[in-house]
């Protein structure tokens, strides 16, 4: 009896050495790598820059890389983040807006303190001439030239010519860096960037002999500035002594949306 008990013994720690490890530990059955579950997506685009979408669309986490050669997006994150980017994308790859056409208009008024016979101003600047006659001190306003730029939203504009003028005819040029058209279509406003008036005589430097000397800039006044000019309205932008100090030079400008 205790022979057969001591085999049964045996069995059993056989067994148990076969299906329980050295260690004492179940063995682990091996894991399955997880599944990628990124998307990867490229997404052309027709009018947005590349480069500057991507620094917007970071937002949502995913790896964008920019090619603006090709004019595209390559996308690599989660479902959600890239059907979020496709959506985003969709609003801001638009066509840009058709710059506005405006006109500008500048009137450049010598002002003198005693009354002359002066030729009529334009009747467009008979209300303005009124109220400058009330806040400076100047009896006479004479219209030295007229100058009508046409251009764009966010573009600038360059013009010169001759002003005629006592004691002698003038030059002058004006110059734009840029204007931008703001408010609503009710009210607009154009608002120039660094705008610049300049007017001054022209006389030849004397040379010896026979030699024509080079011209020369003498009484130059220049007026300079950035400004808002409401849609239809006349806006005195300032005025400069000019030719002789009881003399003044006024700047009137007017823009219009077209």
């Amino acid at each position: 009896m205790l022979k057969k008990r001591a085999i049964a013994l045996t069995l059993f720690a056989a067994f148990l050495a076969v299906t329980i490890p050295a260690n004492g530990q179940e063995k682990e059955a091996p894991q399955k790598p997880e599944k990628d579950n990124a998307v990867r997506k490229v997404i052309q685009l027709k009018y947005a820059d590349p480069n500057e979408l991507n620094s917007l669309l970071s937002y949502w986490g995913a790896n964008i890389r920019a090619d603006r050669g090709l004019k595209a997006l390559t996308v690599v994150g989660s479902k959600d983040a890239v059907e979020a980017i496709e959506e985003a994308v969709k609003k801001l790859d638009v066509p840009p807006p058709t710059p506005k056409d405006v006109e500008l208009t500048a009137y450049f008024l010598l002002a003198t303190r005693e009354p002359s016979q002066a030729a009529a101003l334009p009747s467009a600047l008979n209300e303005v001439v009124a109220e400058l006659k009330k806040v400076v001190n100047y009896q006479n306003f004479t219209l030295l030239n007229t100058a009508l730029i046409r251009t764009q939203d966010g573009r600038g504009a360059d013009v010169n010519g001759a002003a005629g003028g006592p004691p002698s005819p003038a030059n002058f040029a004006l110059h734009l860096q840029d204007l931008d058209v703001v408010g609503g279509q009710e009210s607009p406003a154009i608002h120039l960037h660094n705008m610049t008036f300049e007017i001054w005589n022209e006389v030849e430097k004397k040379a010896s002999g026979e030699e024509k000397g080079s011209p020369e800039r003498i009484n130059q006044a220049r007026i300079q500035s950035d400004i808002d000019i409401p849609a239809g309205q006349k806006v005195v932008v300032g005025k400069t002594s000019f030719q002789i100090p009881e003399n003044a030079l006024v700047l009137v400008l007017t823009a219009k949306v077209l």
